[in-house]
């Protein structure tokens, strides 16, 4: 899958006004849009900072009343604090109620902090609901009524304090009136056609389409599994140059597919990964000594395999410990390794198909590795594919399945990704 390209089938956007004005609407009324008590998943929340290095982790019996609650640590400036954006839920120019929880072991000046940005300007509104001074081992609760303006999308929620304190939050919620709902995953649709064959109806969501109500409606309606477009991949789950790394533990983060994952979660969607390991938008100093800068020697294979295990094994980990409720059915865990012109591996090097995996391996034994590492920390339930394109091409098609054959006589491949790029338009 290349970069911004758009989703297949997108087109179908186009064509739905006229199915979807004729569903039936439910009545508004007053009701918890948003209700996040962290006793399962993370409800979309992720830490917010220039570094990466700040860390949110849901603990038993810290939380209000001691239930689970978040713990924020590891900050570095005041302004890193956890976020989560709650358009899926919310809608310009209504009003709605918002509340959290928040407590401290030390005295805190906590600040909740709602940002929107305008759906045809760009134009971000900020607005501090509300700001509190709370002292030491007590619970306070942060809240207040606002409506956001009437063309606002994005609904961020920010919690910080004016120091740098580890902090506990619980309990956000969101009160208004319900918007009306043209379809969701209960209404039948072409996934209901499918499933009698044992066959999954598919489509994917990037960080634009997330956020349009007509394209999300036509999938609850029509799938009942999703894949992120390129907010899975290596460089938007990877932190940033290096940032805490460690040969044997590579940080990852969810910044970029957390309000999808949830979306899924809360939905029933079945979810798919792509991908572990690719030689495009894979960051340059991944393979590089140092893991601060693109520059410098490429690292020994037995290091890239400690880099590979660590990131594969703290991936899974993050699904599990974040989206524990999240059905991870299905994961492309190499992408795009076979050469076009012979089915071989990619040259070495970095951009222009060229590959770093080949640098450091000298050939393609890294799948081998790949596969290993993620049958071993990948759910028992979830199907672990390599995938490509130009299947049909001779060469590669001998080169996939003999790769294939190996992996799945060594027990880590469950099936092959045959990718299409379709154009609508032509």
């Amino acid at each position: 899958m290349k970069r911004k390209r758009l989703m297949a089938g997108i087109t179908a956007v186009a064509c739905s006004v006229s199915v979807l004005s004729s569903m039936p609407f439910t009545a508004a009324h007053a009701t918890d849009l948003v209700l996040n008590d962290f006793e399962i998943n993370y409800g979309g929340w992720y830490t917010e900072s220039a570094d990466y290095l700040t860390e949110v982790t849901a603990i038993e019996g810290i939380g209000y009343g001691g239930s689970r609650g978040m713990l924020v640590s590891g900050r570095k400036a005041p302004t890193d604090g956890v976020v989560s954006e709650k358009d899926l839920y919310l809608t310009g120019g209504r009003k709605y109620d918002y509340s959290v929880r928040v407590s401290a072991e030390t005295d805190q000046h906590f600040k909740l902090t709602l940002t929107t940005v305008d759906f045809d300007t760009k134009e971000k509104t900020v607005k501090i609901l509300d700001e509190q001074d709370v002292k030491g081992g007590e619970w306070a609760t942060l809240g207040a009524s606002y409506k956001a303006p009437e063309n606002s999308y994005s609904f961020k929620l920010t919690i910080t304090t004016d120091s740098t304190d580890d902090f506990i939050y619980d309990d956000v919620k969101v009160t208004g009136k319900a918007e009306p709902m043209s379809a969701s995953a209960a209404d039948e649709g072409l996934k209901d056609m499918l499933v009698n064959y044992g066959i999954r109806s598919g489509n994917i969501f990037n960080g634009t389409t997330i956020n349009n109500q007509g394209i999300r409606n036509i999938l609850l309606k029509d799938c009942n599994a999703i894949e992120c477009e390129n907010e899975t991949k290596p460089d938007a789950t990877l932190a940033w140059k290096g940032a805490g790394c460690t040969n044997t533990d590579i940080k990852v983060r969810d910044d970029g597919f957390a309000k999808i994952a949830d979306f899924c979660a809360e939905n029933g969607l079945a979810f798919r990964g792509h991908t572990m390991v690719w030689h495009s938008q894979t960051p340059e100093w991944f393979f590089k000594e140092n893991m601060q800068s693109d520059s410098g020697s490429y690292v020994s294979e037995s290091v890239m395999n400690q880099r590979l295990e660590s990131y594969i094994k703290n991936m899974f980990n993050l699904y599990a410990t974040k989206y524990p409720n999240l059905n991870l059915y299905a994961y492309d865990v190499c992408n795009e390794c076979m050469n076009d012109s012979n089915g071989g591996p990619r040259g070495k090097g970095y951009n222009n198909g060229n590959s770093p995996w080949v640098s450091v391996y000298g050939d393609n034994h890294f799948i081998d590795k790949a596969f290993e590492y993620a049958r071993k920390y990948a759910p028992k339930n979830c199907h672990l594919f390599y995938n490509d394109y130009n299947e049909y091409a001779g060469f590669k098609r001998d080169a996939i399945l003999t790769t294939a054959k190996r992996i799945k006589a060594a027990g880590n491949l469950d099936g092959v990704g045959m990718q299409s790029h379709i154009n609508a338009n032509a």
